[in-house]
């Protein structure tokens, strides 16, 4: 019997290449399984990335999503959905917020709940015990990567490991494919995470303020919710926001005001020395594509 690898697809360009390197590469060595976890906040130039990386190169991905248990603590389970079904308007995350309460950088459901649960949950459903989790990092991303926790985990980075690339290698790679993911570096694929740097989040601010409309309603709905030894409420009695230094999606808007960011010049119309520095001033890096569920910083 082959050693079995499940392929955590995060949705993003890197973790495509490593699942097509993966299907060309190890399928005679392992038994694979493509997983992508949908949070139902993905852009929707995700989940067609997604969906034609598997019609293009027949990995068999399965979508997942997570089914959150009302009871706190309780186990999160998955449903099994298509391209065609999966949740698009936050329906997900926002059952994940009514039990954990809203995600930031002092507590962080939503990666374990919406993504490592749910996929574990599913590969119980079909049997899978002692399996490899195959995670696309990279050679330049190796700061992300805890061997201790990877061994135990049983995580494997095949782009560092086995074909190392790095970000270029990947950039060079899509340049020569007919569809690419389509996303600028600074929406990446979960655009208003409280990972982004305060630049990113002030440019989409000015790009696509109503992406940041369900990250308001929910501070509005749940700035209450989950249990308070998990940092809610807060030390200092506020309600629980989702952005660093305890700001709110409003906050982030009248700061995005007060230094008068603008959209940014697309690629393409750059052209003079101003122009491009109006662009390198965004600070492009970290979340360009995707969160990847299985990176875990170093120490």
């Amino acid at each position: 019997m082959k050693p079995r690898l499940k392929i955590s697809f995060s949705g993003g360009r890197t973790s495509a290449l490593m699942a097509k390197l993966a299907k060309e590469k190890l399928s005679k060595q392992y038994e694979l399984a493509f997983v992508f976890a949908n949070t139902s906040l993905e852009d929707e130039r995700t989940l067609q990335f997604v969906d034609r990386c598997n019609r293009e190169w027949g990995l068999g991905v399965v979508w997942l999503e997570a089914v959150i248990n009302p009871v706190f603590g309780q186990g999160t389970t998955h449903r099994v959905v298509t391209f065609e079904t999966a949740a698009r308007n936050g329906e997900v995350f926002e059952e994940m917020i009514k039990v954990y309460g809203i995600p930031n950088d002092h507590f962080e459901p939503c990666n374990r709940e919406l993504k490592l649960n749910a996929m574990s949950s599913y590969m119980r459903s079909i049997g899978w015990v002692g399996y490899q989790t195959a995670v696309g990092i990279r050679m330049d991303e190796r700061r992300r990567v805890n061997a201790a926790n990877a061994a135990k985990q049983r995580i494997i980075y095949p782009l560092i490991d086995m074909w190392p690339l790095d970000k270029q290698d990947v950039a060079t790679f899509w340049e020569d494919q007919p569809f690419d993911l389509g996303l600028e570096d600074h929406e990446g694929n979960c655009k208003t995470c409280w990972k982004k740097s305060d630049k990113k989040h002030f440019r989409l601010i000015a790009e696509q303020p109503e992406s940041y409309d369900f990250n308001r309603r929910m501070e509005a709905l749940y700035g209450w919710h989950g249990a308070p030894h998990y940092g809610n409420p807060s030390p200092d009695g506020q309600k629980r926001v989702f952005f660093r230094g305890r700001r709110s999606t409003d906050d982030m808007f009248a700061q995005a005001r007060a230094l008068g960011y603008k959209p940014m010049i697309p690629v393409r119309e750059v052209r003079s020395h101003e122009a491009r520095q109006f662009n390198l001033d965004l600070d492009v890096g970290g979340c360009g594509e995707s969160c990847e569920a299985y990176a875990m910083e170093a120490a």
